[in-house]
């Protein structure tokens, strides 16, 4: 768990004369889910402040090496070639919902040449709702991918006066700013009814309603939050929905059953094949190992082969 290991190495030497941080790395410990232990074990506002710093530094660490390898054309993301897959047709707006910190959602638009909109304005120094939030980044630019990040960016940062800004992504930022992330923990909840996270949340409950189709890629299903949309579809509608997995915990398993009318597929890594559920087999199968649960080589299964890679694939 490289962000566990990470936040202890990081924060034990400044916080460990701290009465909440033995409780709380022994929670870690036990449980190595950082979500769970923060619940067990409340940290105080300069802690958790700490913990999100160090967080921001850990995802940027890898965010960084793969921006780079895009750039370099090193690298292509299976995401890249999934969004010209679903924006080759009449439809010019994808809607992608992410908890994730990272930008790969971004790096894959701009390989693939789409135009991409999180709810700041454009530029190096991007401000949030600026403009109207449902609205493409330009006229002329035909093909967008909106992407709602509901925890926060790693380039995303909050002022002394709570205005959210977007800022050029490095180690190094401005004193004065806060990296804008919504940490794992009760405290979650009360962040995400700020802004920018209750326009960007409305903004992405819009996306899961109107939507006529889902895919979930790596996606647990425990946020109370974000989801409440998404299971009202699949109960009451039939749109479709794939989920890719590496693991289908407890929370995906009590959600897929909740799939009373929407055909549902998931798939997830077994010790030596892939499990696959569906509306026709909801207590699952397996198939020979062929790694389908990966978005790259489910791609490769639904839309065919993807063109010679030059390097890799993340």
């Amino acid at each position: 768990m490289a962000l566990k290991d990470h936040l202890l190495e990081v924060l034990t030497p400044l916080h460990q004369a701290d009465e909440s941080w033995p409780k709380f790395t022994a929670a870690l410990d036990k449980t190595n889910d950082l979500e769970a232990a923060l619940q067990q074990v409340p940290l105080p506002d300069n802690i958790i402040a700490n913990v999100t710093r160090a967080t921001r530094g850990c995802i940027l660490e890898d965010d960084s090496t793969v921006f780079e390898r895009v750039a370099l054309r090193q690298l292509d993301l299976p995401l890249t070639r999934l969004y010209q897959h679903l924006l080759r047709s009449t439809n010019n707006t994808l809607s992608v919902v992410t908890t994730n910190y990272d930008r790969l959602a971004e790096f894959a638009a701009d390989s693939a040449k789409l135009a991409w909109y999180s709810g700041f304005s454009r530029g190096l120094l991007r401000f949030f709702g600026s403009r109207d939030i449902t609205r493409q980044p330009a006229p002329n630019e035909t093909r967008t991918v909106n992407i709602w990040k509901v925890h926060g960016s790693v380039d995303w940062f909050m002022d002394a006066d709570s205005i959210a800004v977007a800022l050029p992504y490095g180690d190094e930022f401005p004193s004065a700013l806060h990296p804008l992330l919504v940490t794992p923990g009760s405290l979650k909840y009360k962040a995400t009814h700020q802004e920018p996270f209750r326009t960007i949340i409305a903004n992405a409950d819009a996306a899961i309603a109107n939507a006529r189709s889902y895919l979930c890629i790596g996606y647990g299903f425990n946020d109370a939050h974000i989801q409440p949309k998404l299971v009202e579809k699949v109960r009451d509608q039939t749109a479709p929905i794939v989920i890719l997995t590496r693991t289908m915990r407890q929370p995906a398993k009590e959600f897929l059953a909740k799939c009373k009318k929407a055909p549902f597929l998931a798939l997830e890594q077994a010790e030596t094949a892939t499990r696959v559920y569906s509306s026709q087999s909801p207590n699952g199968y397996e198939l020979p190992d062929t790694g389908i649960w990966q978005l790259d080589k489910f791609l490769d299964a639904v839309i065919g082969t993807s063109q010679e890679q030059r390097h890799g694939t993340l």
